[in-house]
């Protein structure tokens, strides 16, 4: 709480921004509620505040911040009727698309396997992958020593090629216009090169390759053909090659040990998140239902939720579309609860979709829970416009989520209202209907598909 008087936006911007960071950098799993922060302000220009709440609110704005009037909140439970839907969502495949710094996937599949040995899921796995990627770099210098020219460029005391690159001092410039220039291979430019194979690999893997390469007294050698194998530009590169080993690898390990590294404390389950996060390609990351979660009061209220108030009612304003949705499904005796997904939570389901070179996240709007004989089936369903922007990119998203993933759900359901307010339906779970959905361009296409 804060007595002073601020009216200057910055000093706002200072205590609020300094109230919403984490101390501990990282969500804690169980409870929302000590996830949140209370500020009272009695005193604060309400129109400053407002203005800095907005920025913190705007999910382009990094890190994202959810600021909420704290007297319209309400404390909601899981549903101990809804223990199955749990299970269920507890495998739920959600994807990261934060923008933080990426990594290569041999990195990633170090410290993944360093991870998984300290915290003695799989104690040998740390060695395991160290051996995997020296193994993986011997066999494709093997392969390149099959090439007469890779001999001939990476023979020490020879000149090497390295990209010419301009920095003009003054007003900042980089000029990098592809051409390269020869220099002769001395003992500091081959420190240079290899301290870049070094960033490249991590985890001291360069040391570990010049240690286990076979002709032990010339250094520089294996030092010029490692890196000889990390910058070939071929087609199908080595560098690829060895990439695509550990991308494979550590899909193995999260299949293997994932529900382990579930089942971790929050401190830890971040270590691994942040390796998800670091993927050049947005990856699978662990959602946690924390259990109470606090949200907005609102009317009206809907039952048969996964998280209820001391009625056992959930209160959502959903919009027109979103409401004849869930009043459809709510009508189907099969359908026994529900989730709202709500975006950029540590519960969130989030597809990816890429759009401009970029991803991003698509959050669908409900999750439904539906009884099919014996077995309760999960279903996505997303009512979306799509007249508006990216709603094309968003439809190949879940698509190509679907291809992915559907095993797991029963329907996966693009959904649009036509005019007489009934409820069109594109079920990206179905072969035939996904490719379609892949192949569009335009919105126009789009609502073709829908019919509408």
């Amino acid at each position: 709480m804060s007595f002073r008087r601020a009216q200057d936006h910055t000093s706002i911007a200072q205590l609020v921004g300094r109230m919403v960071r984490t101390p501990l950098a990282r969500s804690i799993e169980g409870n929302e509620f000590l996830n949140t922060v209370s500020l009272y302000l009695p005193h604060y220009d309400k129109a400053g505040l407002d203005a800095i709440v907005k920025k913190l609110n705007d999910p382009e704005y990094a890190p994202p911040s959810e600021m909420r009037d704290g007297s319209q909140l309400v404390e909601l439970h899981k549903d101990p009727r809804q223990a199955a839907a749990f299970e269920l969502l507890a495998e739920l495949p959600s994807y990261s698309v934060e923008r933080v710094p990426k990594s290569t996937d041999t990195r990633r599949f170090i410290k993944l396997a360093r991870q998984l040995a300290f915290d003695t899921i799989h104690v040998q796995a740390w060695p395991e992958a160290k051996e995997l990627v020296i193994k993986t770099l011997f066999d494709e210098l093997a392969r390149a020593k099959a090439m007469p020219l890779f001999k001939q460029r990476f023979r020490k005391n020879q000149t090497i090629e390295v990209r010419e690159v301009h920095i003009e001092t003054g007003e900042w410039k980089r000029v990098d216009d592809g051409r390269t220039i020869k220099i002769t291979a001395t003992t500091e430019n081959i420190e240079s090169l290899f301290g870049e194979c070094g960033r490249m690999l991590g985890e001291g893997l360069h040391q570990e390759f010049v240690k286990k390469h076979p002709e032990h007294g010339d250094p520089d050698k294996a030092r010029l053909e490692l890196y000889g194998l990390l910058h070939d530009d071929s087609a199908d590169s080595s560098w690829q090659r060895i990439e695509r080993s550990a991308a494979r690898r550590i899909d193995e390990l999260w299949a293997q040990f994932g529900h382990a590294i579930n089942g971790l404390p929050s401190g830890r389950l971040e270590e691994y998140r942040k390796i998800a996060r670091a993927a050049r390609e947005p990856q699978t990351v662990p959602v946690t239902f924390e259990d109470p979660i606090m949200v907005d009061r609102a009317d009206p209220l809907w039952p048969r939720h996964v998280y209820v108030d001391e009625n056992g009612m959930f209160g959502w304003k959903a919009n027109g579309w979103e409401a004849a949705v869930l009043n459809t499904e709510l009508t189907d005796e099969s359908v026994v609860a529900w989730l709202r997904n709500f975006p950029r939570k540590p519960r969130s389901l989030c597809v990816p979709y890429e759009i401009g070179g970029q991803h991003k996240g698509l959050y669908p709007d409900m999750v439904m829970f539906r009884r099919v004989g014996d077995r309760l089936v999960m279903d996505i369903l997303d009512p979306h416009d799509p007249g508006r922007d990216e709603s094309v990119e968003k439809a190949k998203g879940l698509a190509v989520y679907a291809e992915k993933h559907g095993q797991q759900f029963g329907r996966i359901e693009l959904i649009v209202l036509d005019s007489k307010g009934s409820p069109k339906r594109l079920d990206v779970n179905l072969p035939g209907v996904r490719r379609s959905v892949k192949s569009v361009e335009t919105s126009a296409q789009l609502k073709v598909l829908f019919g509408v």
